[in-house]
């Protein structure tokens, strides 16, 4: 939705343009000077669910926003900080009316709102929580970002295996190659997402997701809008992400709603690539419930598979967060240790997390 409205409309880049046009260290033209660095806003990618129920538009939107940085000269990778926003509608419809229109209307108007009514929490906000537009995030994530030369090690998400669970399974992924290579890109880009904006010191650099090392979709607006080619350096360590299963089951339902209840799985590696140096490996689990509103009219649930799609992105992507804030740390507090208790697949996992814990200390501190 997002590329379709950037498509369709400028206005964000215009009020992008506003928003930052009196930082003194930005220059909104091409630069003569080879040695400058290059600052690209973006999406990292979203995650959208919506349904419609007893004439009623309801849609989540979680967005990744993104702030990119490049060397103009060598064309070389330097920073990139991202975060996550939720946003939501609800909204009475016409029958007659396409709820998609209705749904991409809603969704500019958020992006587009002057009013700061989007709850931010960043890793460079002294408060624990602010409201901004969507416009003022890009320059908060801006002003996070810290390009100078400091000892920290560069980490990549390398890797997301499906496994055995409803990923793949989805009537529109199945055998179909693509949808299932996209499906997997995406799951490593909120998994990026997620380790890069809860990574609160200065001990690594996440890497974009990339195979190739490389980024080839970065769009210069002042080199003839021309795809650059952005050359990545080698992850020091690599994160790689094994889905070991999903479950979706019905807990409860009345002639209102029904509850279900989501749930995955995933194995965690942390490697360093050369020598294949096993650094840390466990099982996590991690559950959610969620309430469906039946039709008045057919007493049905409405529920469809892209509401379960939604849904277990969203497990996955907090999962990661949670794995990142607690385990990627100098010393285990007891917050962190109840964490891993809590959400360790069983008691032999949650032993071997604890033990494994050790060489990230060894390894990265």
């Amino acid at each position: 939705m997002f590329s379709k409205f950037l498509e369709d409309n400028n206005t964000i880049n215009e009020k992008l343009f506003q928003l930052l046009n009196g930082e003194s260290n930005i220059e909104f033209q091409k630069s003569s000077d080879n040695n400058g660095k290059v600052v690209s806003f973006g999406l990292l990618t979203e995650n959208i669910n919506y349904s419609i129920i007893n004439n009623f538009l309801k849609g989540e939107f979680m967005l990744y926003p993104q702030v990119f940085i490049y060397d103009n000269d060598t064309k070389n990778f330097l920073s990139s900080h991202s975060t996550r926003l939720l946003f939501r509608i609800a909204t009475e419809i016409d029958p007659s009316q396409n709820p998609e229109d209705i749904l991409i209307k809603r969704y500019k108007d958020k992006l587009l709102n002057n009013k700061a009514e989007i709850t931010y929490k960043g890793r460079c906000v002294d408060e624990p929580q602010i409201k901004l537009t969507f416009i003022q995030i890009y320059k908060e994530l801006f002003n996070c970002q810290d390009i100078k030369d400091v000892d920290r090690f560069n980490l990549q998400v390398r890797n997301v295996d499906l496994g055995k669970s409803q990923y793949g399974k989805f009537s529109f992924t199945e055998n179909n190659d693509q949808h299932l290579s996209a499906m997997k890109y995406k799951l490593a880009n909120l998994a990026t997402a997620a380790v890069s904006s809860l990574t609160y010191n200065n001990r690594f650099l996440v890497l974009p997701h990339s195979k190739e090392q490389s980024i080839a979709n970065v769009q210069s607006r002042f080199s003839d809008t021309m795809n650059i080619t952005i050359n990545l350096p080698e992850p020091d360590f690599v994160l790689d992400l094994k889905i070991n299963g999903s479950i979706k089951k019905k807990l409860a339902e009345d002639e209102d709603e029904a509850i279900y209840m989501y749930a995955i799985g995933i194995n965690f590696k942390i490697l360093e690539p050369y020598s294949d140096t096993l650094i840390f490996d466990s099982d996590f689990k991690f559950a959610k419930k969620k309430e469906f509103a039946k039709d008045l009219s057919s007493m049905q649930v409405i529920q469809t598979e892209e509401n379960d799609y939604y849904l277990y992105n969203q497990l996955f992507e907090e999962l990661i967060a949670d794995f990142s804030s607690n385990l990627l740390v100098e010393k285990l507090t007891n917050v962190n240790k109840k964490w891993l208790k809590k959400y360790s697949n069983n008691s032999s996992s949650y032993d071997k997390s604890i033990k494994m814990h050790k060489n990230i200390v060894n390894t990265f501190f």
